[in-house]
């Protein structure tokens, strides 16, 4: 009788173990698919910096902002088409800006919907975490496009091409990133 309750107890917790650990290897593959999808080809050109750790760039950031795409528009200068997207800060990692303000952050291209890198512009319904530099008064994303990371399925991914990703850089869930980003 004992033997037999021992196994009625120990067969849920093993059970359980075997549920989890299934299921934890669905998210891992799911992060990885994830990741691998906002990795982009290699583009021609070369950018001005580039970060080889996440530490550097927010060292550089003057602001590392969660934001909302609010609206987007496409401007020419001398040109050549620049992406002006306006986002609503909805958390504050590093910097002044204000919660509920919107702020224009300008990324370099435009055409076929995508910026600089091939990376897609920033899109409405979509959060992203931001690693954003002051130049002269306008927003710039560090690194062109190596300090925008997107959030999908509670997780942050950077957006970057493959020549540049951080290596070292792994997605997080949300709030790991935070901690992370802000320690």
């Amino acid at each position: 009788m004992r033997k037999k309750m021992r196994q009625m107890c120990i067969m849920p917790i093993i059970c359980g173990m075997l549920f989890l650990g299934c299921g934890n290897t669905g998210i891992q593959e799911k992060v990885a698919k994830i990741d691998k999808e906002e990795t982009y080809l290699e583009t021609p050109g070369q950018l001005e910096v580039i970060y080889t750790d996440i530490t550097q760039m927010e060292a550089d950031a003057t602001d590392i902002v969660k934001v909302s795409v609010t609206e987007t528009r496409i401007e020419l200068l001398c040109d050549l088409p620049q992406t002006h997207t306006f986002l609503e800060i909805q958390e504050t990692l590093k910097g002044n800006a204000t919660r509920g303000k919107t702020i224009e952050v300008i990324e370099e291209g435009g055409y076929d919907n995508k910026v600089m890198g091939g990376i897609p512009q920033m899109k409405k319904g979509s959060e992203y975490v931001l690693f954003i530099k002051d130049v002269d008064g306008q927003n710039y994303i560090c690194g062109a496009f190596q300090g925008r990371f997107i959030i999908r399925e509670g997780y942050v991914f950077q957006q970057a091409t493959e020549d540049v990703k951080l290596k070292s850089y792994q997605p997080l869930q949300e709030r790991d990133f935070f901690t992370t980003v802000t320690k």
